[in-house]
């Protein structure tokens, strides 16, 4: 129920924290006179306070990056705090936690110095193009903590290395035992057909050792 009430706290807030990008917006139709368009429609970000881009990212900021950085900190310290007095516990325990931690500061960071950046600036940073291609980059590496968590996982952890060499080995064994039903399937088709033509040639043997005798 804890872990329950937690999930839903974390959805309210998410969307709370990116609902003014939804409510702070407003559609601006320009005439352009063109001959198959007449105006072109799209939507901006309204803001109803001077800064207001900024002041939200300096808030999804602290919300989004430095205050999980925190939370994953002091949880990870705690957990080490409680695993360190346990006899199964081993010195890879720390390196995995130290690891993730790691790992999301370092994906998450690009993409929130790019917002910050950005936002507060007064002057375009790069053009138009340069900065598409370089928030791209950011946000690939913030999404690239969701895949980077199971490969540290799999790589620092011995059980879920056994678990998948396991798999792997049920796999190779699954192979090679198809693959020796098969050879084991040639083997007595062939040896039918020696069968076959041993008896073929004893029967006609036999009967050349008839005639002879008679």
């Amino acid at each position: 129920m804890g872990a329950l009430v937690t999930m839903l706290c974390i959805w309210v807030t998410a969307f709370c924290l990116a609902s003014p990008l939804y409510i702070f917006r407003s559609l601006k139709t320009h005439n352009i006179g063109l001959k198959d368009m007449d105006s072109l429609s799209f939507c901006i970000e309204d803001w109803p306070i001077a800064n207001g881009r900024a002041i939200y990212s300096l808030f999804s900021l602290i919300l989004q990056y430095l205050l999980p950085v925190l939370v994953v900190v002091m949880a990870h310290v705690q957990i080490h705090r409680r695993l360190r007095g346990r006899r199964r516990t081993t010195r890879k325990t720390p390196a995995i936690l130290i690891a993730i931690a790691v790992t999301y500061v370092i994906s998450w960071l690009p993409l929130n110095l790019f917002n910050i950046i950005a936002d507060f600036s007064t002057e375009p940073i790069l053009e138009e193009k340069s900065m598409t291609i370089t928030y791209a980059i950011c946000h690939m590496f913030g999404m690239s903590s969701a895949v980077s968590n199971p490969l540290l996982y799999g790589w620092l952890n011995d059980n879920f290395r056994k678990e998948f060499e396991e798999i792997l080995c049920c796999c190779k064994k699954r192979q090679i035992t198809k693959d020796t039903r098969i050879k084991n399937r040639k083997m007595d088709t062939e040896l039918t057909a020696l069968a076959q033509i041993e008896h073929t040639v004893t029967a006609n043997t036999k009967t050349s050792q008839c005639s002879q005798i008679f």
